[in-house]
């Protein structure tokens, strides 16, 4: 008689499979690896970098000084979905930073994010797609990150129109550029009467806030406001944010709008403030 033995392997999850076993780590800089195999995802855990949590294990890393940390996941053996979080529960997470493929050979991820000493960041690295295999968790914790804003600005008008500024914030990087905000003073002569989200006035000073910029990212805005009388208006604005800036030969700019009366139009012709700043980019 012949016969045969079937072998059924099934494979214990990973020792930090669970958001509540998540592997501690703390130092500014390191490597640590693990397993997806066998990993499976928990009840309330969040979806991840917007895909529906799969085969997750879980780090814990408590940053030692304030700055910009970077983490990846270059060296994985298998497609990765990164995601950072801060929280203490798997059901009360608040996200810092996701990704799901940055370019990278074999579509691992990266993430960067600003972070406060002592506070603890867990990290979420799941197979994308429910993959399996060996995954590298990578950081680096940049305490004095830079970021080089730059500003460009133009603008138009006349008395019934108004005055009208259009322009760009950009950040070429390397770093985050923490609460970036635009300050621009009024010219004399004109007056503030609106701003939208983001914008506010204090007598002559008008700021727009536009948060955290990417390396890369960029934000526009619109600002008009009311003149009554013909001449040369001066503006002067500028851009700064929360972290270094080792160019700022381009982060100030001065503007001369020449306002004009419109065919037809009187002295008394005005038009209201109206400040809108819009978020561009990621």
């Amino acid at each position: 008689a012949t016969g045969g033995f079937v072998f059924n392997l099934k494979y214990a999850p990973p020792v930090n499979d669970n958001f509540s076993a998540r592997t501690a780590i703390s130092s500014s800089s390191g490597q640590a690896t693990g397993v997806t195999v066998a990993a499976t995802p928990e009840t309330g855990e969040p979806s991840h970098a917007g895909l529906a949590p799969g085969s997750s294990v879980w780090w814990n890393w408590t940053a030692p000084a304030a700055g910009q940390i970077t983490i990846d996941t270059h060296g994985s053996g298998v497609g990765t979905v990164l995601a950072a979080y801060t929280g203490t529960s798997v059901n009360g997470l608040t996200s810092q930073a996701a990704n799901n493929n940055d370019g990278s050979p074999g579509g691992t991820s990266s993430v960067l994010f600003p972070v406060q000493s002592g506070v603890q960041y867990p990290i979420a690295v799941e197979g994308d797609g429910g993959a399996q295999g060996n995954v590298v968790l990578n950081w680096s914790l940049n305490t004095n990150p830079t970021a080089n804003l730059s500003l460009s600005i133009s603008g138009s008008g006349n008395t019934s129109s108004g005055v009208i500024y259009s322009g760009s914030v950009g950040n070429a990087g390397p770093g985050i550029a923490v609460n970036s905000r635009l300050t621009l003073t009024l010219p004399t002569g004109a007056t503030f009467n609106y701003g939208s989200t983001g914008c506010t006035a204090s007598g002559a000073i008008v700021t727009c806030a536009f948060g955290n910029l990417a390396p890369g990212a960029s934000a526009t805005f619109t600002i008009v406001g009311n003149v009554t009388t013909p001449g040369n208006y001066l503006t002067n604005a500028s851009v700064i944010s929360n972290v270094s800036d080792p160019v700022t030969s381009n982060n100030n700019a001065s503007l001369t709008i020449n306002v004009t009366l419109p065919p037809g139009s009187s002295l008394n012709a005005s038009k209201g403030w109206r400040c809108m700043a819009r978020r561009a980019g990621t």
